[in-house]
């Protein structure tokens, strides 16, 4: 960052390349480049997210996928039972968090129809195992998932991962669940 910064400030105004005010900044970096980096603590901005999922969420049998280990955290804080890595999920009587990187391939889930994906890695084979954990053979039930993801970003990352799926189907032969989906 600090490297980012001297090359804007040499961009915007090329004469400070010999300046005493450069030479400064770099002194200063080259005291603490070498330390270790300090613990971080999650501080929450806006928790509008994470009261959304909390209060519209908690009291359905549902999956709700989260990828950062700080949303999981702060689900755990409001009493929503968050399954991390290590931990053996259950129900599907009452709703649960489950991480995408613990939970999001290998599993069988079918005992859940419904879920919510907050945020994702937005690869297309993420967005393939998501479905998969709980669109299964043996399935009765329609798979529903609701997508809190911004909308630029998700229209951009399901494009790829649609693209992506495709190729797969042609390549394999077998169905790929994200190409039979119906997004509304």
């Amino acid at each position: 960052m600090v490297s980012d910064g001297i090359d804007r400030e040499l961009a915007t105004d090329p004469a400070l390349a010999g300046s005493n005010y450069l030479h400064f900044v770099r002194s200063e970096w080259n005291k603490v480049k070498h330390l270790p980096e300090p613990p971080r603590k999650t501080v929450w901005v806006d928790t509008y997210l994470l009261d959304y999922v909390v209060a519209n969420y908690k009291d359905r049998p549902e999956i709700v996928w989260y990828d950062s280990q700080a949303f999981g955290e702060g689900l755990a804080s409001c009493g929503f039972p968050v399954y991390g890595a290590g931990t053996d999920l259950t129900g599907p009587e009452r709703s649960l968090a489950a991480s995408i990187g613990a939970h999001g391939s290998g599993r069988n889930l079918q005992d859940w129809a419904k879920a919510v994906v907050v945020e994702s890695g937005m690869s297309g084979h993420i967005w393939e195992q998501l479905l998969g954990r709980l669109h299964r053979g043996g399935q009765e039930r329609n798979v529903v998932f609701d997508i809190l993801i911004p909308g630029d970003l998700f229209s951009s990352s399901i494009d790829s991962a649609k693209a992506d799926a495709k190729f797969i189907q042609s390549m394999s032969g077998g169905p790929q669940r994200l190409l039979t989906a119906e997004w509304t």
